[in-house]
């Protein structure tokens, strides 16, 4: 039987052209769609060159590369999240069987510019399919995700790029949470009840005449004290009810009362268990996996085809070569060079409704803690009991002293996050300039490119900063793009669009001399 899902002719879709980037920023570089049944693959180079940097170059600068396949259900629930169903298969499969168009055109944007998607003149202005940005934007929103449950999301009315996220948070490097769950490692919980414990030390006595005083404290006791404090200022007391003339003043609080069995201890370690499964879920689908985690617990399934997927991702140094300048103002000075080839080739899957493959580059510099305390080193000097640590089960808390010198005084113990023990100790990385140099020296010859991670970790400190000005310090024009790329991009579809019979110029000469008996007389 012959289907319309099966491929029956090959398109291509080939593109180069020469591209430019900042620093610091998730740049789209490339977008190819797919359409119903349609898969391929997808082969995709860039030969890239930094600008000069004056002197030796002694950090690393790397140009990070991710292609995402944005399901075409996940950019319809993008482009409506105010439906009730937003981006379901089968309201997708409705839209796409009813010819109309599910997405709007729009104005010719930054995104599909740096895309090299041209766009089509109507009316005197050159428009565009909105798929190719809200594939964009549907691709960064995942990626933070990824990096950071509550990010910062953006709107699907973003017309621009989006800053780079950094390599790795804090949390990253650390292994580390925000908020440890009290579920992980066995917390039992159990109910105590409410009561009320009597104030000692706290009571009423007719008159201070002699010593030891006889004084009546709550619940009907009468004590003596055989010394007491007065004060010049009037205190005054509830008097209790059911005992009349001592006061009504009592601690109220918790008392432990009520009884444990190891069934607790059992249900603490099946909550465990399934903590731990649900954060799996969480990371697994950080878009959707809140949802995916609700309908797990009820023994339901989560449509998950509206999920974008990385398919590519790879981050690469640039090679330096040290040479000296051939003219302006640093002829004959030392500068370094810097350049990168990046090639994949990846298969693209075939999918019911197809997609949007979008490929994003970030040209970043060194990210580093700097001067973080050492943790081993900068500590006293004590013997380890292993049999004390193996009990070390919680997490525990590390401050802001803990990673950077340069903590104002009031910040110091403020907990940053909390990670296993030991963890901090576990691997220690630093680099850049030594604290006794004298940078005023140092800098007129040796290059650094760095920035520093933040301590806190929150929705938009997962992204770097925007870096102009002396932010881009080694590179001669602080403003201008850091880095220059030719780009060639060639993608070959299997596909079942069915393409007509080629036409055939019009030969006059059967008109004229009626070769077909068409015109008899």
């Amino acid at each position: 039987m012959n289907t319309f899902t099966q491929p029956r002719n090959l398109k291509g879709d080939a593109r180069q052209y020469l591209q430019t980037f900042k620093g610091g920023i998730l740049s789209p570089c490339h977008a190819v769609a797919f359409h119903e049944n349609e898969g391929g693959l997808y082969d995709f180079r860039a030969v890239m060159e930094l600008a000069p940097i004056a002197g030796r170059m002694y950090t690393k600068i790397r140009a990070r590369f991710q292609t995402i396949f944005v399901p075409l259900q996940g950019i319809y629930a993008l482009a409506n999240p105010l439906d009730q169903y937003p981006g379901e298969d089968h309201i997708v499969r409705d839209m796409l069987q009813s010819g109309d168009p599910l997405f709007e055109m729009e104005n010719d944007n930054e995104i599909t510019q740096r895309c090299f998607v041209h766009p089509t003149p109507i009316n005197g202005e050159l428009k565009t399919c909105a798929s190719t940005r809200l594939a964009y934007i549907a691709a960064v929103n995942h990626l933070r995700l990824r990096k950071y449950r509550k990010a910062t999301l953006l709107e699907n009315t973003h017309m621009t790029q989006s800053p780079a996220l950094l390599s790795q948070t804090v949390l990253d490097r650390f292994n580390a949470v925000l908020d440890p769950d009290d579920r992980i490692n066995g917390a039992v919980e159990f109910d105590i009840p409410n009561v009320k414990l009597p104030t000692k030390g706290l009571g009423v006595t007719s008159a201070f005449a002699s010593t030891p005083y006889s004084v009546k404290e709550a619940g009907g006791v009468e004590v003596e004290y055989t010394k007491t404090h007065a004060t010049n200022t009037g205190v005054v007391l509830s008097e209790d009810p059911d005992n009349l003339g001592h006061p009504d003043l009592y601690a109220t609080g918790s008392l432990s009362t009520s009884q444990m069995s190891i069934t607790d201890f059992y249900k603490a370690e099946q909550r465990d268990k399934r903590t731990r499964q649900m954060n799996a879920m969480l990371e697994a689908d950080p878009v959707h996996g809140e949802r995916a985690v609700l309908r797990w617990a009820s023994g339901l399934k989560l449509d998950t085809t509206k999920t974008p997927f990385v398919i590519y991702e790879e981050e690469r140094e640039f090679g330096y070569s040290l040479r000296s300048a051939m003219d302006g103002p640093n002829l004959d000075k030392e500068q370094t060079d810097s350049n990168l080839i990046v090639d994949f080739t990846v298969p693209i899957p075939r999918s019911e409704m197809g997609g949007v493959v979008i490929t994003m580059v970030s040209v970043i510099p060194d990210e580093t803690l700097e001067y973080q305390p050492h943790p081993i080193m900068s500590q006293p000097w004590t013997g380890t009991r292993y049999t004390e640590e193996e009990m070390e089960y919680d997490a525990v808390k590390v401050t802001n002293r803990q990673l950077a010198i340069d903590v104002p005084q009031p910040d110091e113990n403020t907990t940053a996050f909390y990670t296993a023990h030991n963890r901090m100790k576990l691997r220690y990385s630093s680099y850049g300039l030594a604290r006794n140099m004298d940078l005023t020296t140092v800098e007129n010859k040796s290059a650094l490119w760095q920035i520093k991670i933040p301590l806190s970790v929150d929705g938009d400190t997962i992204l770097y900063p925007e870096l102009e000005g002396q932010d881009n310090y080694p590179f001669a024009d602080w403003n201008g793009d850091l880095c220059t790329a030719f780009i060639s991009a060639d993608v070959r579809i299997p596909t079942p669009m069915i393409v007509g019979p080629s036409p055939v110029e019009t030969i006059d000469i059967i008109e004229d001399n009626d070769l077909f008996g068409q015109f008899p007389e």
